[in-house]
């Protein structure tokens, strides 16, 4: 990295990750020191940002060093020269313009960028907007972020919530232009008179965008036209709400220091500014104003509304018709001696929200919330800051963010937290990749600043004012705020706890303790217990699939966000199927979209730098089944909460997690004839192979789930009844012992089963273990069911239906191997069991192995469940 690089030389700036902020540094280089590093001379051109901005001979000379991917046709060459030459004639006229006076001037025709946005660009936006004019907003996502780079132009914006806008064009005059407006308050502040002075060049558009509202080219958003709505009244604290107060003055008239009445105006809402650019009123003395001696204090009363502190007194008292002192009518009596009414005070009106409920519930000491960072620590006594916000009630300042990118692969976690201890405050800003090493920074100081700041910044990450954040919404580009538990629920649901429940409560654990002693569990039932309700278990098997269990613990699953997350795949699917209408380009930006989309409601670790796009049918069943056992895992929490609070010990929390299923679970007799038949039938029913391991019967349970049988009843005459198997993730057998086989919800996308939504069973075991997860024991569990087959329709390929193909009850689709069929026997109670070993069909069919499927769960009767191991 070069030290000095003078003005107006060629620099070169390599990338790399921050490690002091979320983002990226650039570390730049004159371009002879880097011509022979890094492999600079073989990077196409194409891949570097900013060379088209150069000054023409020097664009010349970067084409003549790197790879040349880029040429520009001959006949436009000379056209493009001459722009070029415009366009930095202007930027050389406003090089002595402050940044910040172009910030607002480039704001005030529409022209957006953020606060961190690097001043170079804003001065290429300038000088473009002044020597060609407004450009009209993108015809790909409308917004008004096109960017000219003088041999294209493109956009900056976003296309949704979740994906960039990748609109670009070579044709640079098929752009509408539009005449751009200097207002008095930035030519005012021009102290150059550059601005003031500005000559448009002859072939400069005379149409301004408002003008332009007649045809609908622009949105009426862009123009810029006073708010002529009646504000609502604002509340306590807010007085000074959508101002931007420039204090100026000497302590002397002030009466205090300017920090002092800087902290006043965040107290009640208003904002501080620090240049008059960006200020809607200044505050000062009659004194002050006089005397001149107030650094900046001329520019101020030259520019600005500028009031005495009467003002403020009045203002904030809120006596009277208080409201008119945040307009003009109430306000100008006190105007500053000699200063005349320069500018609306009020930036941004107050109007009352509809649909924001103010939190009522103070967040409890131990929730999720109130958690702050190892690294944010003042000490002992050491707490989140907490206040009661006249609008929004009661906030704690602990934030966390995520961001998944597809097209710069980002994904990551920005967490801000303000601590307190006594009266000193610090906050924290900690960054990175989900999953990975998180870089932090800290500011210390008042809390009037930091609180400053945090608004800064939450807005810089969110694209949200703070003061929305009951109401945010995901802005293109920008991080998505996440919930964090206040420990609401669990104070409500302790405050229902009266004596008389909690009393009830004290008795259901002595009647669970005294039933756990009565009833006493077989051990074989108890490990099968431990083993299902495993919380470990899940967390692994979650965490092996990708999820992020720092920002989607257990506990925090929620069924009714997994069934949306299923609705963003089955769009997924339609959009991949043949049937689709839209275009390829319509497609590519659906599927970044709903990619994105998932990965908020799913969120994922993810490896290396690319993010996978969930872009064909296998990735797309691979996230189902992830969403499946998060469904799962979902319900046994519901179960494992239930028991929370109870102080139960070891032996009544597996009793009450047994009874909680709903089940009565028996162990077999491993000398029963019984036992030793499904023990030949599932060592019979398996192959190996180089891929397929051989796996081993542990133990078998009888299982008699409650009103099961009864709803099975109806089918008990059926003539094709054969016991089958189910294999499963070891995650899902709580939700399958509680609630019974289920089919796959409507929300489900439909490419996730090869014969539509239904009960799927095997008759070779090999094929229902390939479905199995195991514990860190290589131990897994697989159900033998009594599956009513009736009449059954016989495919040897795939057919996705929704019920069984008419005349028929279930579904056969027929594999290449299959239990010889001789070998097959009829248990007493008529139900047939293929226990012959694995033998070729001679057919030539989509499956490897036989599948069988009904459409209605009472055809299903589950009659074992057996734990094997690899």
């Amino acid at each position: 990295m070069c030290d000095v690089i003078e003005q107006g030389e060629i620099k070169v700036g390599r990338e790399t990750k921050s490690r002091f902020h979320d983002g990226i540094e650039v570390q730049w280089n004159h371009l002879e020191c880097i011509e022979n590093k890094y492999n600079f001379k073989s990077t196409p051109l194409s891949t570097m940002k900013g060379w088209e901005k150069l000054r023409w001979d020097d664009i010349l000379h970067i084409k003549t060093i790197v790879e040349d991917d880029v040429p520009i046709a001959t006949d436009k060459i000379e056209k493009i020269k001459k722009k070029n030459e415009r366009f930095w004639k202007a930027k050389d006229k406003l090089s002595e313009v402050q940044a910040k006076l172009l910030r607002e001037l480039l704001t005030e025709n529409g022209i957006i960028y953020g606060e961190k946005i690097d001043n170079e660009i804003l001065y290429d936006a300038a000088a473009d907007m002044l020597e060609f004019g407004v450009m009209e907003e993108c015809p790909q996502c409308h917004e008004r972020k096109l960017e000219n780079h003088i041999i294209n132009i493109v956009c900056r914006g976003n296309m949704t919530e979740f994906v960039k806008c990748d609109y670009k064009t070579n044709d640079i005059d098929s752009i509408k232009r539009y005449k751009a407006n200097i207002s008095e308050k930035v030519s005012g502040l021009d102290k150059k008179k550059i601005l003031s002075c500005w000559v448009f060049p002859d072939d400069y558009p005379t149409e301004s965008f408002c003008e332009s509202n007649t045809n609908g080219n622009i949105k009426e958003e862009n123009c810029l036209e006073k708010d002529n709505e009646i504000e609502s009244e604002v509340p306590p604290k807010k007085e000074l709400y959508g101002m931007y107060i420039l204090v100026k003055g000497t302590p002397k008239y002030l009466g205090s220091s300017i920090s002092e009445w800087q902290n006043l105006i965040i107290d009640y809402g208003g904002n501080i500014v620090k240049n008059v650019a960006d200020a809607t009123v200044c505050l000062s003395t009659n004194e002050d104003m006089e005397s001149g001696k107030a650094t900046g204090i001329r520019d101020a009363k030259e520019t600005l509304t500028c009031l005495t502190l009467e003002w403020i007194d009045e203002l904030t008292d809120r006596k009277g018709e208080f409201m008119k002192l945040r307009s003009k009518e109430g306000a100008e009596k006190y105007l500053c001696e000699g200063c005349e009414w320069k500018t609306e005070i009020v930036k941004k009106k107050y109007h009352e929200k509809e649909g924001i409920i103010k939190e009522t519930f103070k967040p409890t000491a131990d929730s999720e919330i109130m958690k702050y960072s190892p690294n944010n620590s003042l000490g002992n006594g050491t707490e989140i800051y907490v206040e009661d916000d006249p609008v929004c009630g009661w906030t704690a300042y602990n934030v966390v963010l995520s961001k998944t990118d597809l097209d710069s692969g980002a994904n990551s976690v920005y967490r801000m937290q303000i601590v307190k201890k006594g009266k000193k405050y610090q906050m924290m800003f900690e960054w990175g990749r989900i999953g990975g090493t998180l870089h932090n920074t800290f500011r210390n100081g008042s809390l009037s600043n930091i609180l400053s700041e945090w608004i800064k910044k939450f807005k810089e990450c969110t694209g949200n004012d703070w003061e929305n954040r009951l109401q945010f919404k995901k802005v293109g580009g920008k991080y998505f705020m996440q919930a964090l538990d206040t420990g609401k629920d669990e104070t409500e649901r302790k405050k229902l706890m009266n004596e008389e429940t909690r009393k009830k409560m004290e008795e259901k654990r002595q009647e669970l303790k005294e039933k756990a002693k009565e009833n006493y569990l077989d051990p074989r039932v108890s490990d099968l217990i431990k083993m299902i309700f495993d919380t470990d278990m899940m967390k692994n098997t979650l965490q092996k699939a990708g999820l992020n269990l720092s920002n989607m613990p257990l506990g925090k699953i929620k069924i009714e966000q997994m069934k949306e997350a299923m609705r963003v795949l089955s769009k997924l699917s339609d959009i991949l199927s043949k049937d689709s209408e839209m275009t390829e380009k319509q497609k590519e930006v659906q599927i970044k979209d709903l990619t994105t989309k998932y990965y908020t409601f799913v969120p994922h670790i993810i490896s290396g730098s690319t993010i996978p796009m969930i872009d064909n049918d296998e990735k797309i069943k691979k996230e189902l089944k992830l969403v499946e056992t998060m469904c799962d895992v979902g319900e046994a929490m519901k179960l494992i909460e239930e028991d929370e609070g109870m102080d139960l010990d070891e032996i009544t929390q597996i009793y009450s997690h047994y009874k909680s299923l709903n089940t009565k679970i028996t162990a077999l007799d491993k000398d029963s004839e019984r036992y030793k038949l499904l023990e030949e039938y599932f060592t019979n029913n398996q192959e190996t192979n180089s891929w397929r391991k051989t796996t081993k019967l542990v133990d078998i349970f009888e299982i008699e789930r409650e009103g099961e049988r009864a709803r099975y009843q109806p089918h008990t005459d059926d003539l094709n009844r054969q016991l089958l198997y189910h294999g499963s993730r070891l995650t899902n057998f709580v939700g399958i012992l509680s609630t019974g086989l289920r089919i796959a919800p409507p929300e489900a996308p439909c490419n996730g089963y090869r014969y539509g939504k239904g009960l799927y069973f095997a008759n070779c075991a090999s094929k229902s273990v390939s479905y199995c997860t195991y514990n860190n024991e290589n131990r897994g569990c697989i159900l033998f069911c009594e599956v009513a087959l009736g009449k059954q329709w016989e495919t040897p390929k795939d057919k996705y239906m929704e019920k069984p193909q008419p005349g028929t009850d279930s579904t056969y689709a027929l594999g290449m191997v299959e239990p010889d069929p001789k070998d097959t026997i009829t248990l007493e109670d008529g139900v047939k069991v293929a226990k012959g070993k694995i033998i070729s069909t001679g057919l030539q069919t989509w499956n490897s192995h036989s599948e069988l499927v009904v459409y209605d769960v009472a055809r299903v009767n589950i009659r074992y469940l057996a734990i094997f191991q690899l």
